[in-house]
C-alpha cells in the first residue's frame, strides 16, 4: 500500500480511517494498563479479541472498497503495520508464519513471562478470516518481551 487511507487532520486534531477515529498513544500508557489492572493474561487477551473484531471490519471494508484484495491482505497489511508504528513485519515465503520486528506492543510493555502481543495475533486473525471465510489459529511462538530476537506468528487454517 503505497499510502494509507488515512486522513490526518492535525488542524482538527484527528486521524480517520473512514468513519473510524485512531488516536496516536504511548505504547507503555497502553501496556502498562495490564499492570496497572493486576491481569496481564486477561488484559492481552482481551486487546487480542478487540483487534480480532475491529480489524475484521476493517478489512472487510478494505477488500469492498478495492483497497486490498484477499490475494494480496498479508503483504499490504504488513506494508500498512510498519506505516503505522507496529513494528517491522516479514511474512514466511509460504506465508505459514509472520514475524515481527520492534513490536510496539513488547516493547512497550517490557519484559514479561508470557507473549504480549495479543492486538498482533488478532489482526492476523481477522485478516485470516477475510482471506479464507472461517476461523483460523495464529500462534505467538515467540515474543520479545520474552527475551526471544523477534515476535513470531504461526498462522493455521
Amino acid at each position: 500500500m503505497a499510502a494509507t487511507p488515512f486522513r490526518f487532520q492535525p488542524d482538527l486534531g484527528t486521524i480517520f480511517d473512514g468513519d473510524v477515529r485512531y488516536v496516536m498513544m504511548r505504547t507503555d500508557v497502553l501496556m502498562n494498563t495490564a499492570r496497572a489492572l493486576g491481569a496481564v493474561e486477561a488484559f492481552v487477551a482481551a486487546l487480542d479479541e478487540s483487534a480480532y473484531a475491529n480489524a475484521r471490519t476493517s478489512f472487510e471494508s478494505y477488500v469492498e472498497r478495492g483497497m486490498m484484495t484477499r490475494h494480496d491482505c498479508l503483504p499490504r497489511t504488513a506494508s500498512l503495520a510498519g506505516q503505522l508504528g507496529w513494528g517491522q513485519w516479514t511474512i514466511a515465503p509460504d506465508e505459514s508464519e509472520v514475524q515481527v520486528r520492534d513490536s510496539p506492543f513488547a516493547s512497550g510493555f517490557g519484559a514479561s513471562d508470557i507473549p504480549v502481543c495479543g492486538p498482533i495475533s488478532g489482526v492476523l486473525r481477522a485478516l485470516l478470516f477475510v482471506l479464507f471465510g472461517e476461523q483460523a489459529r495464529v500462534r505467538d511462538v515467540a515474543c520479545a518481551a520474552q527475551g526471544a530476537e523477534c515476535c513470531r506468528f504461526v498462522l493455521a487454517r
